[in-house]
This record gives structure tokens, sequence and C-alpha cells, in this order.
């Protein structure tokens, strides 16, 4: 027919190209996540009223969490989504339709992560955290993802050190002009 459409892996391309030095910061970091836990660590940001993957490691086993990147997922029931709104307020969470999850919302802001029980996917538990850069507002957030027989009893063990890398990422872009 000679029509010609941009799909999708070329946007997810190029959404990566934009965010080079929030990936190349972030890949080692995902890499230790992944040596602690043994399990897959994610690197996300938001896209509109849902959640693109940029850089996704993983664990040589068998049953692990696998990340797409360039896949998009959503905000409500993920961990990634929720760490990525926490700052957003009332009127905007409405605007995403995730006013049905202000609750767990408050609660990631409050705690400084978020936590997902089976949400997205059966037998799927994560955990995340925001990355803030410049002026402390959230450029992505990164999560450690597993299943849940091998990982939910280490959820909260994994928090304050997802917190941390994020912090120490988020480190790395405290001048505006680098992002």
């Amino acid at each position: 027919t000679l029509t010609y459409r941009l799909g999708w892996r070329l946007f997810s391309l190029a959404a990566r190209s934009g965010d080079a030095p929030l990936i190349a910061a972030t890949r080692p970091v995902l890499l230790a996540l992944v040596a602690e836990f043994g399990e897959s660590a994610h690197l996300s940001v938001r896209l509109g009223d849902q959640v693109l993957t940029l850089a996704t490691e993983s664990p040589i086993s068998a049953i692990h969490a696998p990340g797409r990147v360039g896949g998009l997922t959503p905000i409500a029931t993920t961990s990634a989504g929720r760490a990525l709104v926490v700052d957003l307020p009332a009127d905007e969470l409405e605007q995403l339709g995730l006013t049905g999850h202000a609750a767990a919302i408050e609660s990631a802001r409050s705690d400084g992560f978020a936590i997902v029980r089976e949400e997205f996917e059966p037998g799927l538990v994560s955990v995340a955290a925001p990355i803030r850069g410049a002026n402390d507002t959230v450029i992505g957030a990164i999560n450690v993802s597993a299943p849940s027989f091998r990982f939910d009893d280490r959820l909260e063990e994994a928090a304050p050190i997802l917190v941390e890398a994020a912090a120490a990422i988020g480190m790395t872009f405290s001048s505006p002009h680098l992002i």
C-alpha cells in the first residue's frame, strides 16, 4: 500500500536515546541489584499514563521476571508506576485514572518506595523507588521484580536498598542541565 507508520519499536529506540545519561548511570546499579537479590531489576520512566521500561538486567536462572526494554505497563498496578507518580497532585492522579489507587500511591509517597503483590500479573511481586533529579523531581524509577514464591518475603528487606540506590543515581542528576 506504500503506507508507512512509525511503530513502537522505533519509539522505544528514540526514548532510550533521549535518556542515555539516565540509562548509563543506572546500568551498574541494576547489575548490583541483580547480584544482591538474584532477581530482575529495571529502570522505567513515565510515558503519559503508562510506564516505559528503558533498561533491564536479569539473572541467569530458569525462572525470573523478564523485562522488555521498550515495553509499556500500567501505572496503577506496578510498583514502578506508583513510584513514578508519588509527587503528582490529586487532580493529575485523577486525570490518569488513579483515584482508585490513591491510598497505595500515598503509602508509596510516605514510605519512599512502592510494593506491589500480584496486581499486575499473578505470581509476580515487585518493589520500586523513585529516582529524583534536579529540584527533587521524579525522573525515573528502579524496581526489582520476581516470582512471589521466591521474593514476596524479601520485599520489605529490598525496599531500603532500592531507596538508597535510587538516591545514588539521582545524585548524578542534581543539576537541571544534565537531563
